[in-house]
Order: structure tokens, then C-alpha cells, then sequence
């Protein structure tokens, strides 16, 4: 259960970060790490699917 609601909660602060990178345009950066930090649980999950 903890890993269940630390990838929500990973996947909820990339989709926020997403949704509002546009004000922060100087830490595109950190958006594409987020993004790819983002994507691991997504992948996990994918073969367990």
C-alpha cells in the first residue's frame, strides 16, 4: 500500500508540475527529470497490467 500511494503521489506531482510548468519556465529542467521519475511507476505497473 505504501508504494501504491507513493507512486500516486508521484504520478499527482508530475501531473501537477505539467500542468503548471508553465509559470515556472526557468526549471524546464527539473521538468524533464520529473517527468522521467514520473514514468518509472507507469512501467512497473505496464507487466503487472
Amino acid at each position: 500500500m505504501f508504494l501504491l500511494d507513493t507512486g500516486s503521489l508521484v504520478l499527482l506531482s508530475v501531473f501537477w508540475w505539467r500542468k503548471h510548468r508553465f509559470v515556472f519556465p526557468f526549471l524546464s529542467a527539473l521538468d524533464t527529470v520529473s517527468a522521467a521519475w514520473g514514468a518509472f511507476p507507469v512501467l512497473l505497473a505496464l507487466p503487472a497490467g
